[in-house]
């Protein structure tokens, strides 16, 4: 695969900052969605939405409000669940288990609120037990309409990402380990060598939901992003922020999820996509307890 990547650059006239970028490349797979009639779908199946099919004991998550300000815990989205065991022959790395459950939740309803009354409104959960005791737990009477998604089957396929470059984002030109940055023709063609990787050259609003790999950002970068919020900083001009900064590499994408509006409520923000980051030695420990969550929008 690093060599396709390699052949892509020097075509597309990137030879200069082929070795940075061959050096940078990982493998991520793919998540191909379409949308289905849940009851269709075996317990433990992998999907975007619908309910999440949860072991014996396991309640619906939620999230804790902020003390004092006497407000009710209020019920998380349920984004994806991922059957391990489907994923692993695509993790090319092997970063994930390859037998279990993954399942992710988010609280949309409340993550722009400016007090942040629900801070941290995400959650991963990790199941390593057996698949054949799930049950389908139906959303929470108190969940908003918004926070129910249209059931989604997947398929996986592994695929070779780049890693993101803004020409008026700084950490980029570094993160490549360029003493300048691109041209204007350099960066348009670096633009078409991540299309061409992604599959996305004849689509005009592709969506990209992708497990591992780079993020697909759509505002700033993402790592930078989550480092930030992550050490509560409110902006890069917060003079707390230059040390945060310093750790931003250590995140990684874990999921990306994007805008598949077909007529129902997956939208995130302005038609944005949301990310889940973790830290690079967590998902070597399978630690899933301290993802972060990255919402991006137009």
């Amino acid at each position: 695969m690093s060599g396709d990547v390699r052949e892509l650059l020097d075509a597309a006239g990137l030879s200069r900052i082929a070795d940075a970028v061959e050096r940078l490349a990982l493998p991520s797979v793919r998540l191909t969605a379409r949308i289905v009639d849940e009851a269709d779908l075996p317990l433990g199946a992998s999907k975007i939405g619908g309910s999440p099919d949860l072991p014996p004991g396991w309640a619906w998550p939620d999230v804790a409000p902020v003390v004092g300000k006497g407000l009710a815990p209020f019920p998380l989205g349920f984004v994806a669940q991922l059957n391990m065991a489907e994923v692993a022959s695509h993790d090319a790395a092997k970063e994930l288990p390859d037998s279990g459950m993954l399942y992710f939740f988010f609280d949309d309803e409340h993550h722009f609120d400016s007090e942040q009354d629900y801070p941290r409104g995400w959650k991963v959960l990790y199941y390593g037990g057996d698949r054949h005791v799930l049950r389908r737990v139906p959303p929470p009477p108190n969940l908003p309409a918004r926070g129910i998604y249209r059931a989604r089957a997947l398929t996986f396929s592994a695929e070779l990402c780049l890693p993101h470059y803004a020409p008026y984002e700084p950490a980029t030109i570094e993160r490549l380990g360029l003493a300048e940055g691109l041209t204007e023709d350099e960066y348009e063609a670096y633009w078409r060598v991540q299309e061409r990787l992604a599959g996305t050259e004849a689509e005009r609003n592709h969506v990209i939901h992708r497990l591992l790999g780079h993020a697909e950002p759509i505002q700033d970068d993402v790592q930078f992003d989550c480092q930030r919020e992550a050490n509560g900083a409110q902006s890069w001009n917060d003079p707390h922020a230059e040390v945060p900064k310093a750790g931003a590499a250590d995140w990684r994408l874990l999921l990306q999820i994007d805008t598949d509006d077909d007529g129902d409520s997956l939208i995130w923000g302005d038609c944005g996509r949301i990310y889940y980051l973790i830290r690079q030695r967590d998902l070597q420990r399978r630690d899933f307890s301290n993802v972060w969550l990255i919402l991006q929008c137009f």
